[in-house]
């Protein structure tokens, strides 16, 4: 009987046992999942853009070099034009990014961010005086501007571009009125208007013969610009972020822009005339409303793009 009775009460600790260690199994995995979101959630997650595109962030601190092709312009429309008996050499642009400033939080709990970046674009050409006849040219290049895109979806803010000082030229047919472009961001069930508007400036050192040999003359000459972005966003939103494209300019891009707006504005003018706009004008004001990621391929662009292309920086780690 005594052995009975223990056998019995072995019995009940191996089921007591059996069912602690099987409610602990149930309470630890319940734990997972509700950490997780649910049994699925954790392979549900989306990552921010620049992570699940393993874009690579680098210092605000550094100087960014960018090829430029510079070119001779007409000097009444600006537009890129041959001129006989001249030539450029490609050059590189030095961008460095600084002042980074925040303005007090306003009734909407948004506050404008702000930084500069100067550009240095230095240019050499020559001029074959036994060939040049056509003198209503002056120097040129097309300006890469920064882009500013947001961490989490990817996307290209709207920009509003304004020339302050030293005409810039922007090939641009942003009409809104307002001081700023802006973009509605959506994540994380949480949406954004995001504003932003860039002032440049620019002058020239000014033009300086620096050689003469067998009737080719060589000139130098150097641009430099600064550019003020002010973005409105959230306070201690700390998805703001720069892309430099490596690839830089040429006058072939600035061709194609143009090309661009003067078709852009003849389909204006015709809907104005008919009362209707077409099918085509409709289709290209689709292409400019539409917000692109920083990989998406562009309507200017000639080749798709990939992470390196770029160089990536955070705005709020811009140098005060």
């Amino acid at each position: 009987m005594k052995s009975k009775k223990i056998g019995i009460i072995i019995g009940l600790i191996f089921i007591l046992t059996f069912l602690l260690a099987l409610i602990f199994y149930f309470y630890i995995n319940s734990n997972k999942q509700e950490k997780n979101g649910g049994t699925n959630q954790k392979e549900n997650i989306i990552k921010p853009y620049v992570e699940e595109n393993n874009i690579e962030i680098v210092s605000s601190t550094d100087e960014f070099k960018i090829p430029i092709k510079p070119y001779a312009r007409n000097k009444e429309d600006k537009t890129p034009i041959e001129v006989d008996g001249v030539a450029f050499e490609d050059t590189i642009g030095t961008y460095k990014f600084y002042d980074y400033s925040i303005s007090d939080v306003d009734e909407n709990n948004y506050v404008t961010y702000s930084f500069k970046y100067d550009v240095v674009v230095p240019i050499s050409y020559t001029v074959n005086t036994s060939k040049l006849n056509n003198t209503n040219w002056s120097r040129s290049y097309a300006f890469l501007q920064a882009n500013v895109f947001d961490y989490y979806t990817g996307e290209l803010y709207h920009e509003k571009n304004f020339s302050v000082t030293g005409n810039v030229y922007y090939h641009d047919i942003n009409n809104e009125n307002d001081d700023m472009a802006y973009t509605n961001i959506t994540w994380n069930g949480n949406e954004y208007k995001i504003g932003v508007r860039m002032e440049s400036s620019a002058k020239w050192d000014g033009i300086t013969k620096v050689n003469s040999s067998e009737g080719i003359d060589t000139y130098n000459d150097t641009n430099r610009l600064t550019i003020k972005a002010y973005i409105y966003a959230p306070k201690d939103y700390d998805g703001l972020m720069i892309a430099l494209n490596k690839n830089g300019t040429s006058k072939e891009m600035v061709l194609k822009q143009i090309e661009f707006n003067n078709k852009y504005n003849e389909l204006l003018k015709d809907a104005q005339n008919n009362g209707k706009k077409s099918d085509e004008l409709v289709e290209i004001e689709n292409e400019l409303n539409k917000v692109y990621k920083l990989l998406d391929e562009q309507p200017m662009d000639s080749k798709k793009r990939n992470k390196n292309d770029f160089y990536v920086i955070r705005v709020n780690e811009i140098n005060n």
